[in-house]
């Protein structure tokens, strides 16, 4: 309904498409993941806010997109890893890092290491840079809306 309603209203036209874009490939370290299996079962639950990422029951695909928004590129979860993990992770972050959490406020260590750091060493995970098709929305056309 609301779909329909902005291509009435703005005389949108849009697009989806796959474009070659640069993205991180999470992948399972040498030494093999460290994720802990959920303690209790039941529905995902994610906290995260400056510097902090947490979850309850929550899958790898799950962490990569939680990492795409705050690294500001996709991430592709390529681990391979299967089943639920309560994770808390706990970095510095680097200045302008995006904080797309709903927490305010900073828990990380000022002197702390780093996300890439924080992911090798707790989950046995790391990102590795590439490129890759990536979802995009391609508005064609838009205008003004007119007087009601």
């Amino acid at each position: 309904m609301v779909r329909a309603l902005v291509e009435d209203r703005f005389h949108v036209s849009a697009r989806r498409e796959n474009r070659e874009q640069s993205i991180y490939e999470l992948l399972v370290t040498q030494d093999g993941p460290k994720l802990k299996a959920a303690a209790a079962p039941g529905p995902p639950r994610l906290s995260n806010g400056r510097g902090r990422i947490g979850g309850r029951s929550i899958d790898t695909g799950i962490l990569a997109k939680m990492l795409s928004g705050r690294l500001g590129r996709a991430v592709i979860d390529k681990t391979g890893v299967t089943g639920k993990f309560d994770i808390d992770l706990i970095w510095t972050p680097a200045p302008g890092e995006r904080d797309d959490g709903e927490i305010a406020g900073s828990l990380a260590n000022p002197d702390g290491p780093a996300l890439f750091t924080v992911l090798q060493e707790q989950l046995g995970l790391h990102l590795q840079s590439g490129k890759g098709p990536v979802g995009t929305l391609v508005i064609e056309h838009a205008e003004k809306p007119g007087a009601n």
